[in-house]
């Protein structure tokens, strides 16, 4: 009865990568050879991509493992935060909104392929809704402008560092 990240502990151990191009399909891959090849070719392409989570849990963990993730990234839990603060961010609950057909997050023990192709498809479900709510609302030009293109600029700084000025420390 609880979320994967409840009883998970994270770690950068990666066990499976998975894709979906379109509701109701999707890819599981178990992290290994040839697979791992195969999924960096698919992060590499230039389309747009869209996760849950995905800025702060499985991109750096995939950055860390050697992907480059190329294309427009958006994390579908930062754009459900902007339309409603108020509500849960699990993915299973936040999909249940969106007419998501079932619940899936109890399998990530019993059946780690299904789990995770629910897992990539659920955010495909919630965005055919929540951009055009977005949009409808006004709050997509604040996604896209505050969110968004702010939380890249964080993650490059993440990256690069922030430099300190260690005597005005001192001071």
């Amino acid at each position: 009865g609880k979320e994967e990240d409840e009883v998970e502990e994270a770690s950068d151990n990666i066990k499976q990568i998975q894709f979906s191009i379109r509701k109701k399909e999707g890819y599981a891959f178990p992290f290994e050879e040839p697979f791992i090849t195969i999924a960096k070719r698919i992060t590499e392409l230039s389309n747009d991509k869209l996760g849950w989570n995905f800025w702060d849990f499985d991109y750096p963990r995939l950055r860390k493992a050697g992907f480059t993730i190329n294309g427009r990234i958006d994390d579908g839990m930062w754009m459900q935060h902007h339309y409603d603060p108020d509500i849960p961010l699990g993915l299973q609950h936040t999909a249940s909104y969106y007419n998501f057909p079932f619940p899936w997050k109890h399998l990530a023990g019993e059946n780690l392929a299904f789990y995770g192709i629910a897992d990539t498809d659920a955010p495909l479900w919630i965005l055919e809704i929540l951009k055009p709510r977005l949009e409808q609302k006004g709050l997509w030009k604040g996604y896209n402008e505050l969110v968004y293109k702010f939380k890249h600029v964080l993650e490059r700084i993440s990256v690069r560092g922030y430099p300190v000025n260690r005597e005005k420390q001192k001071a």
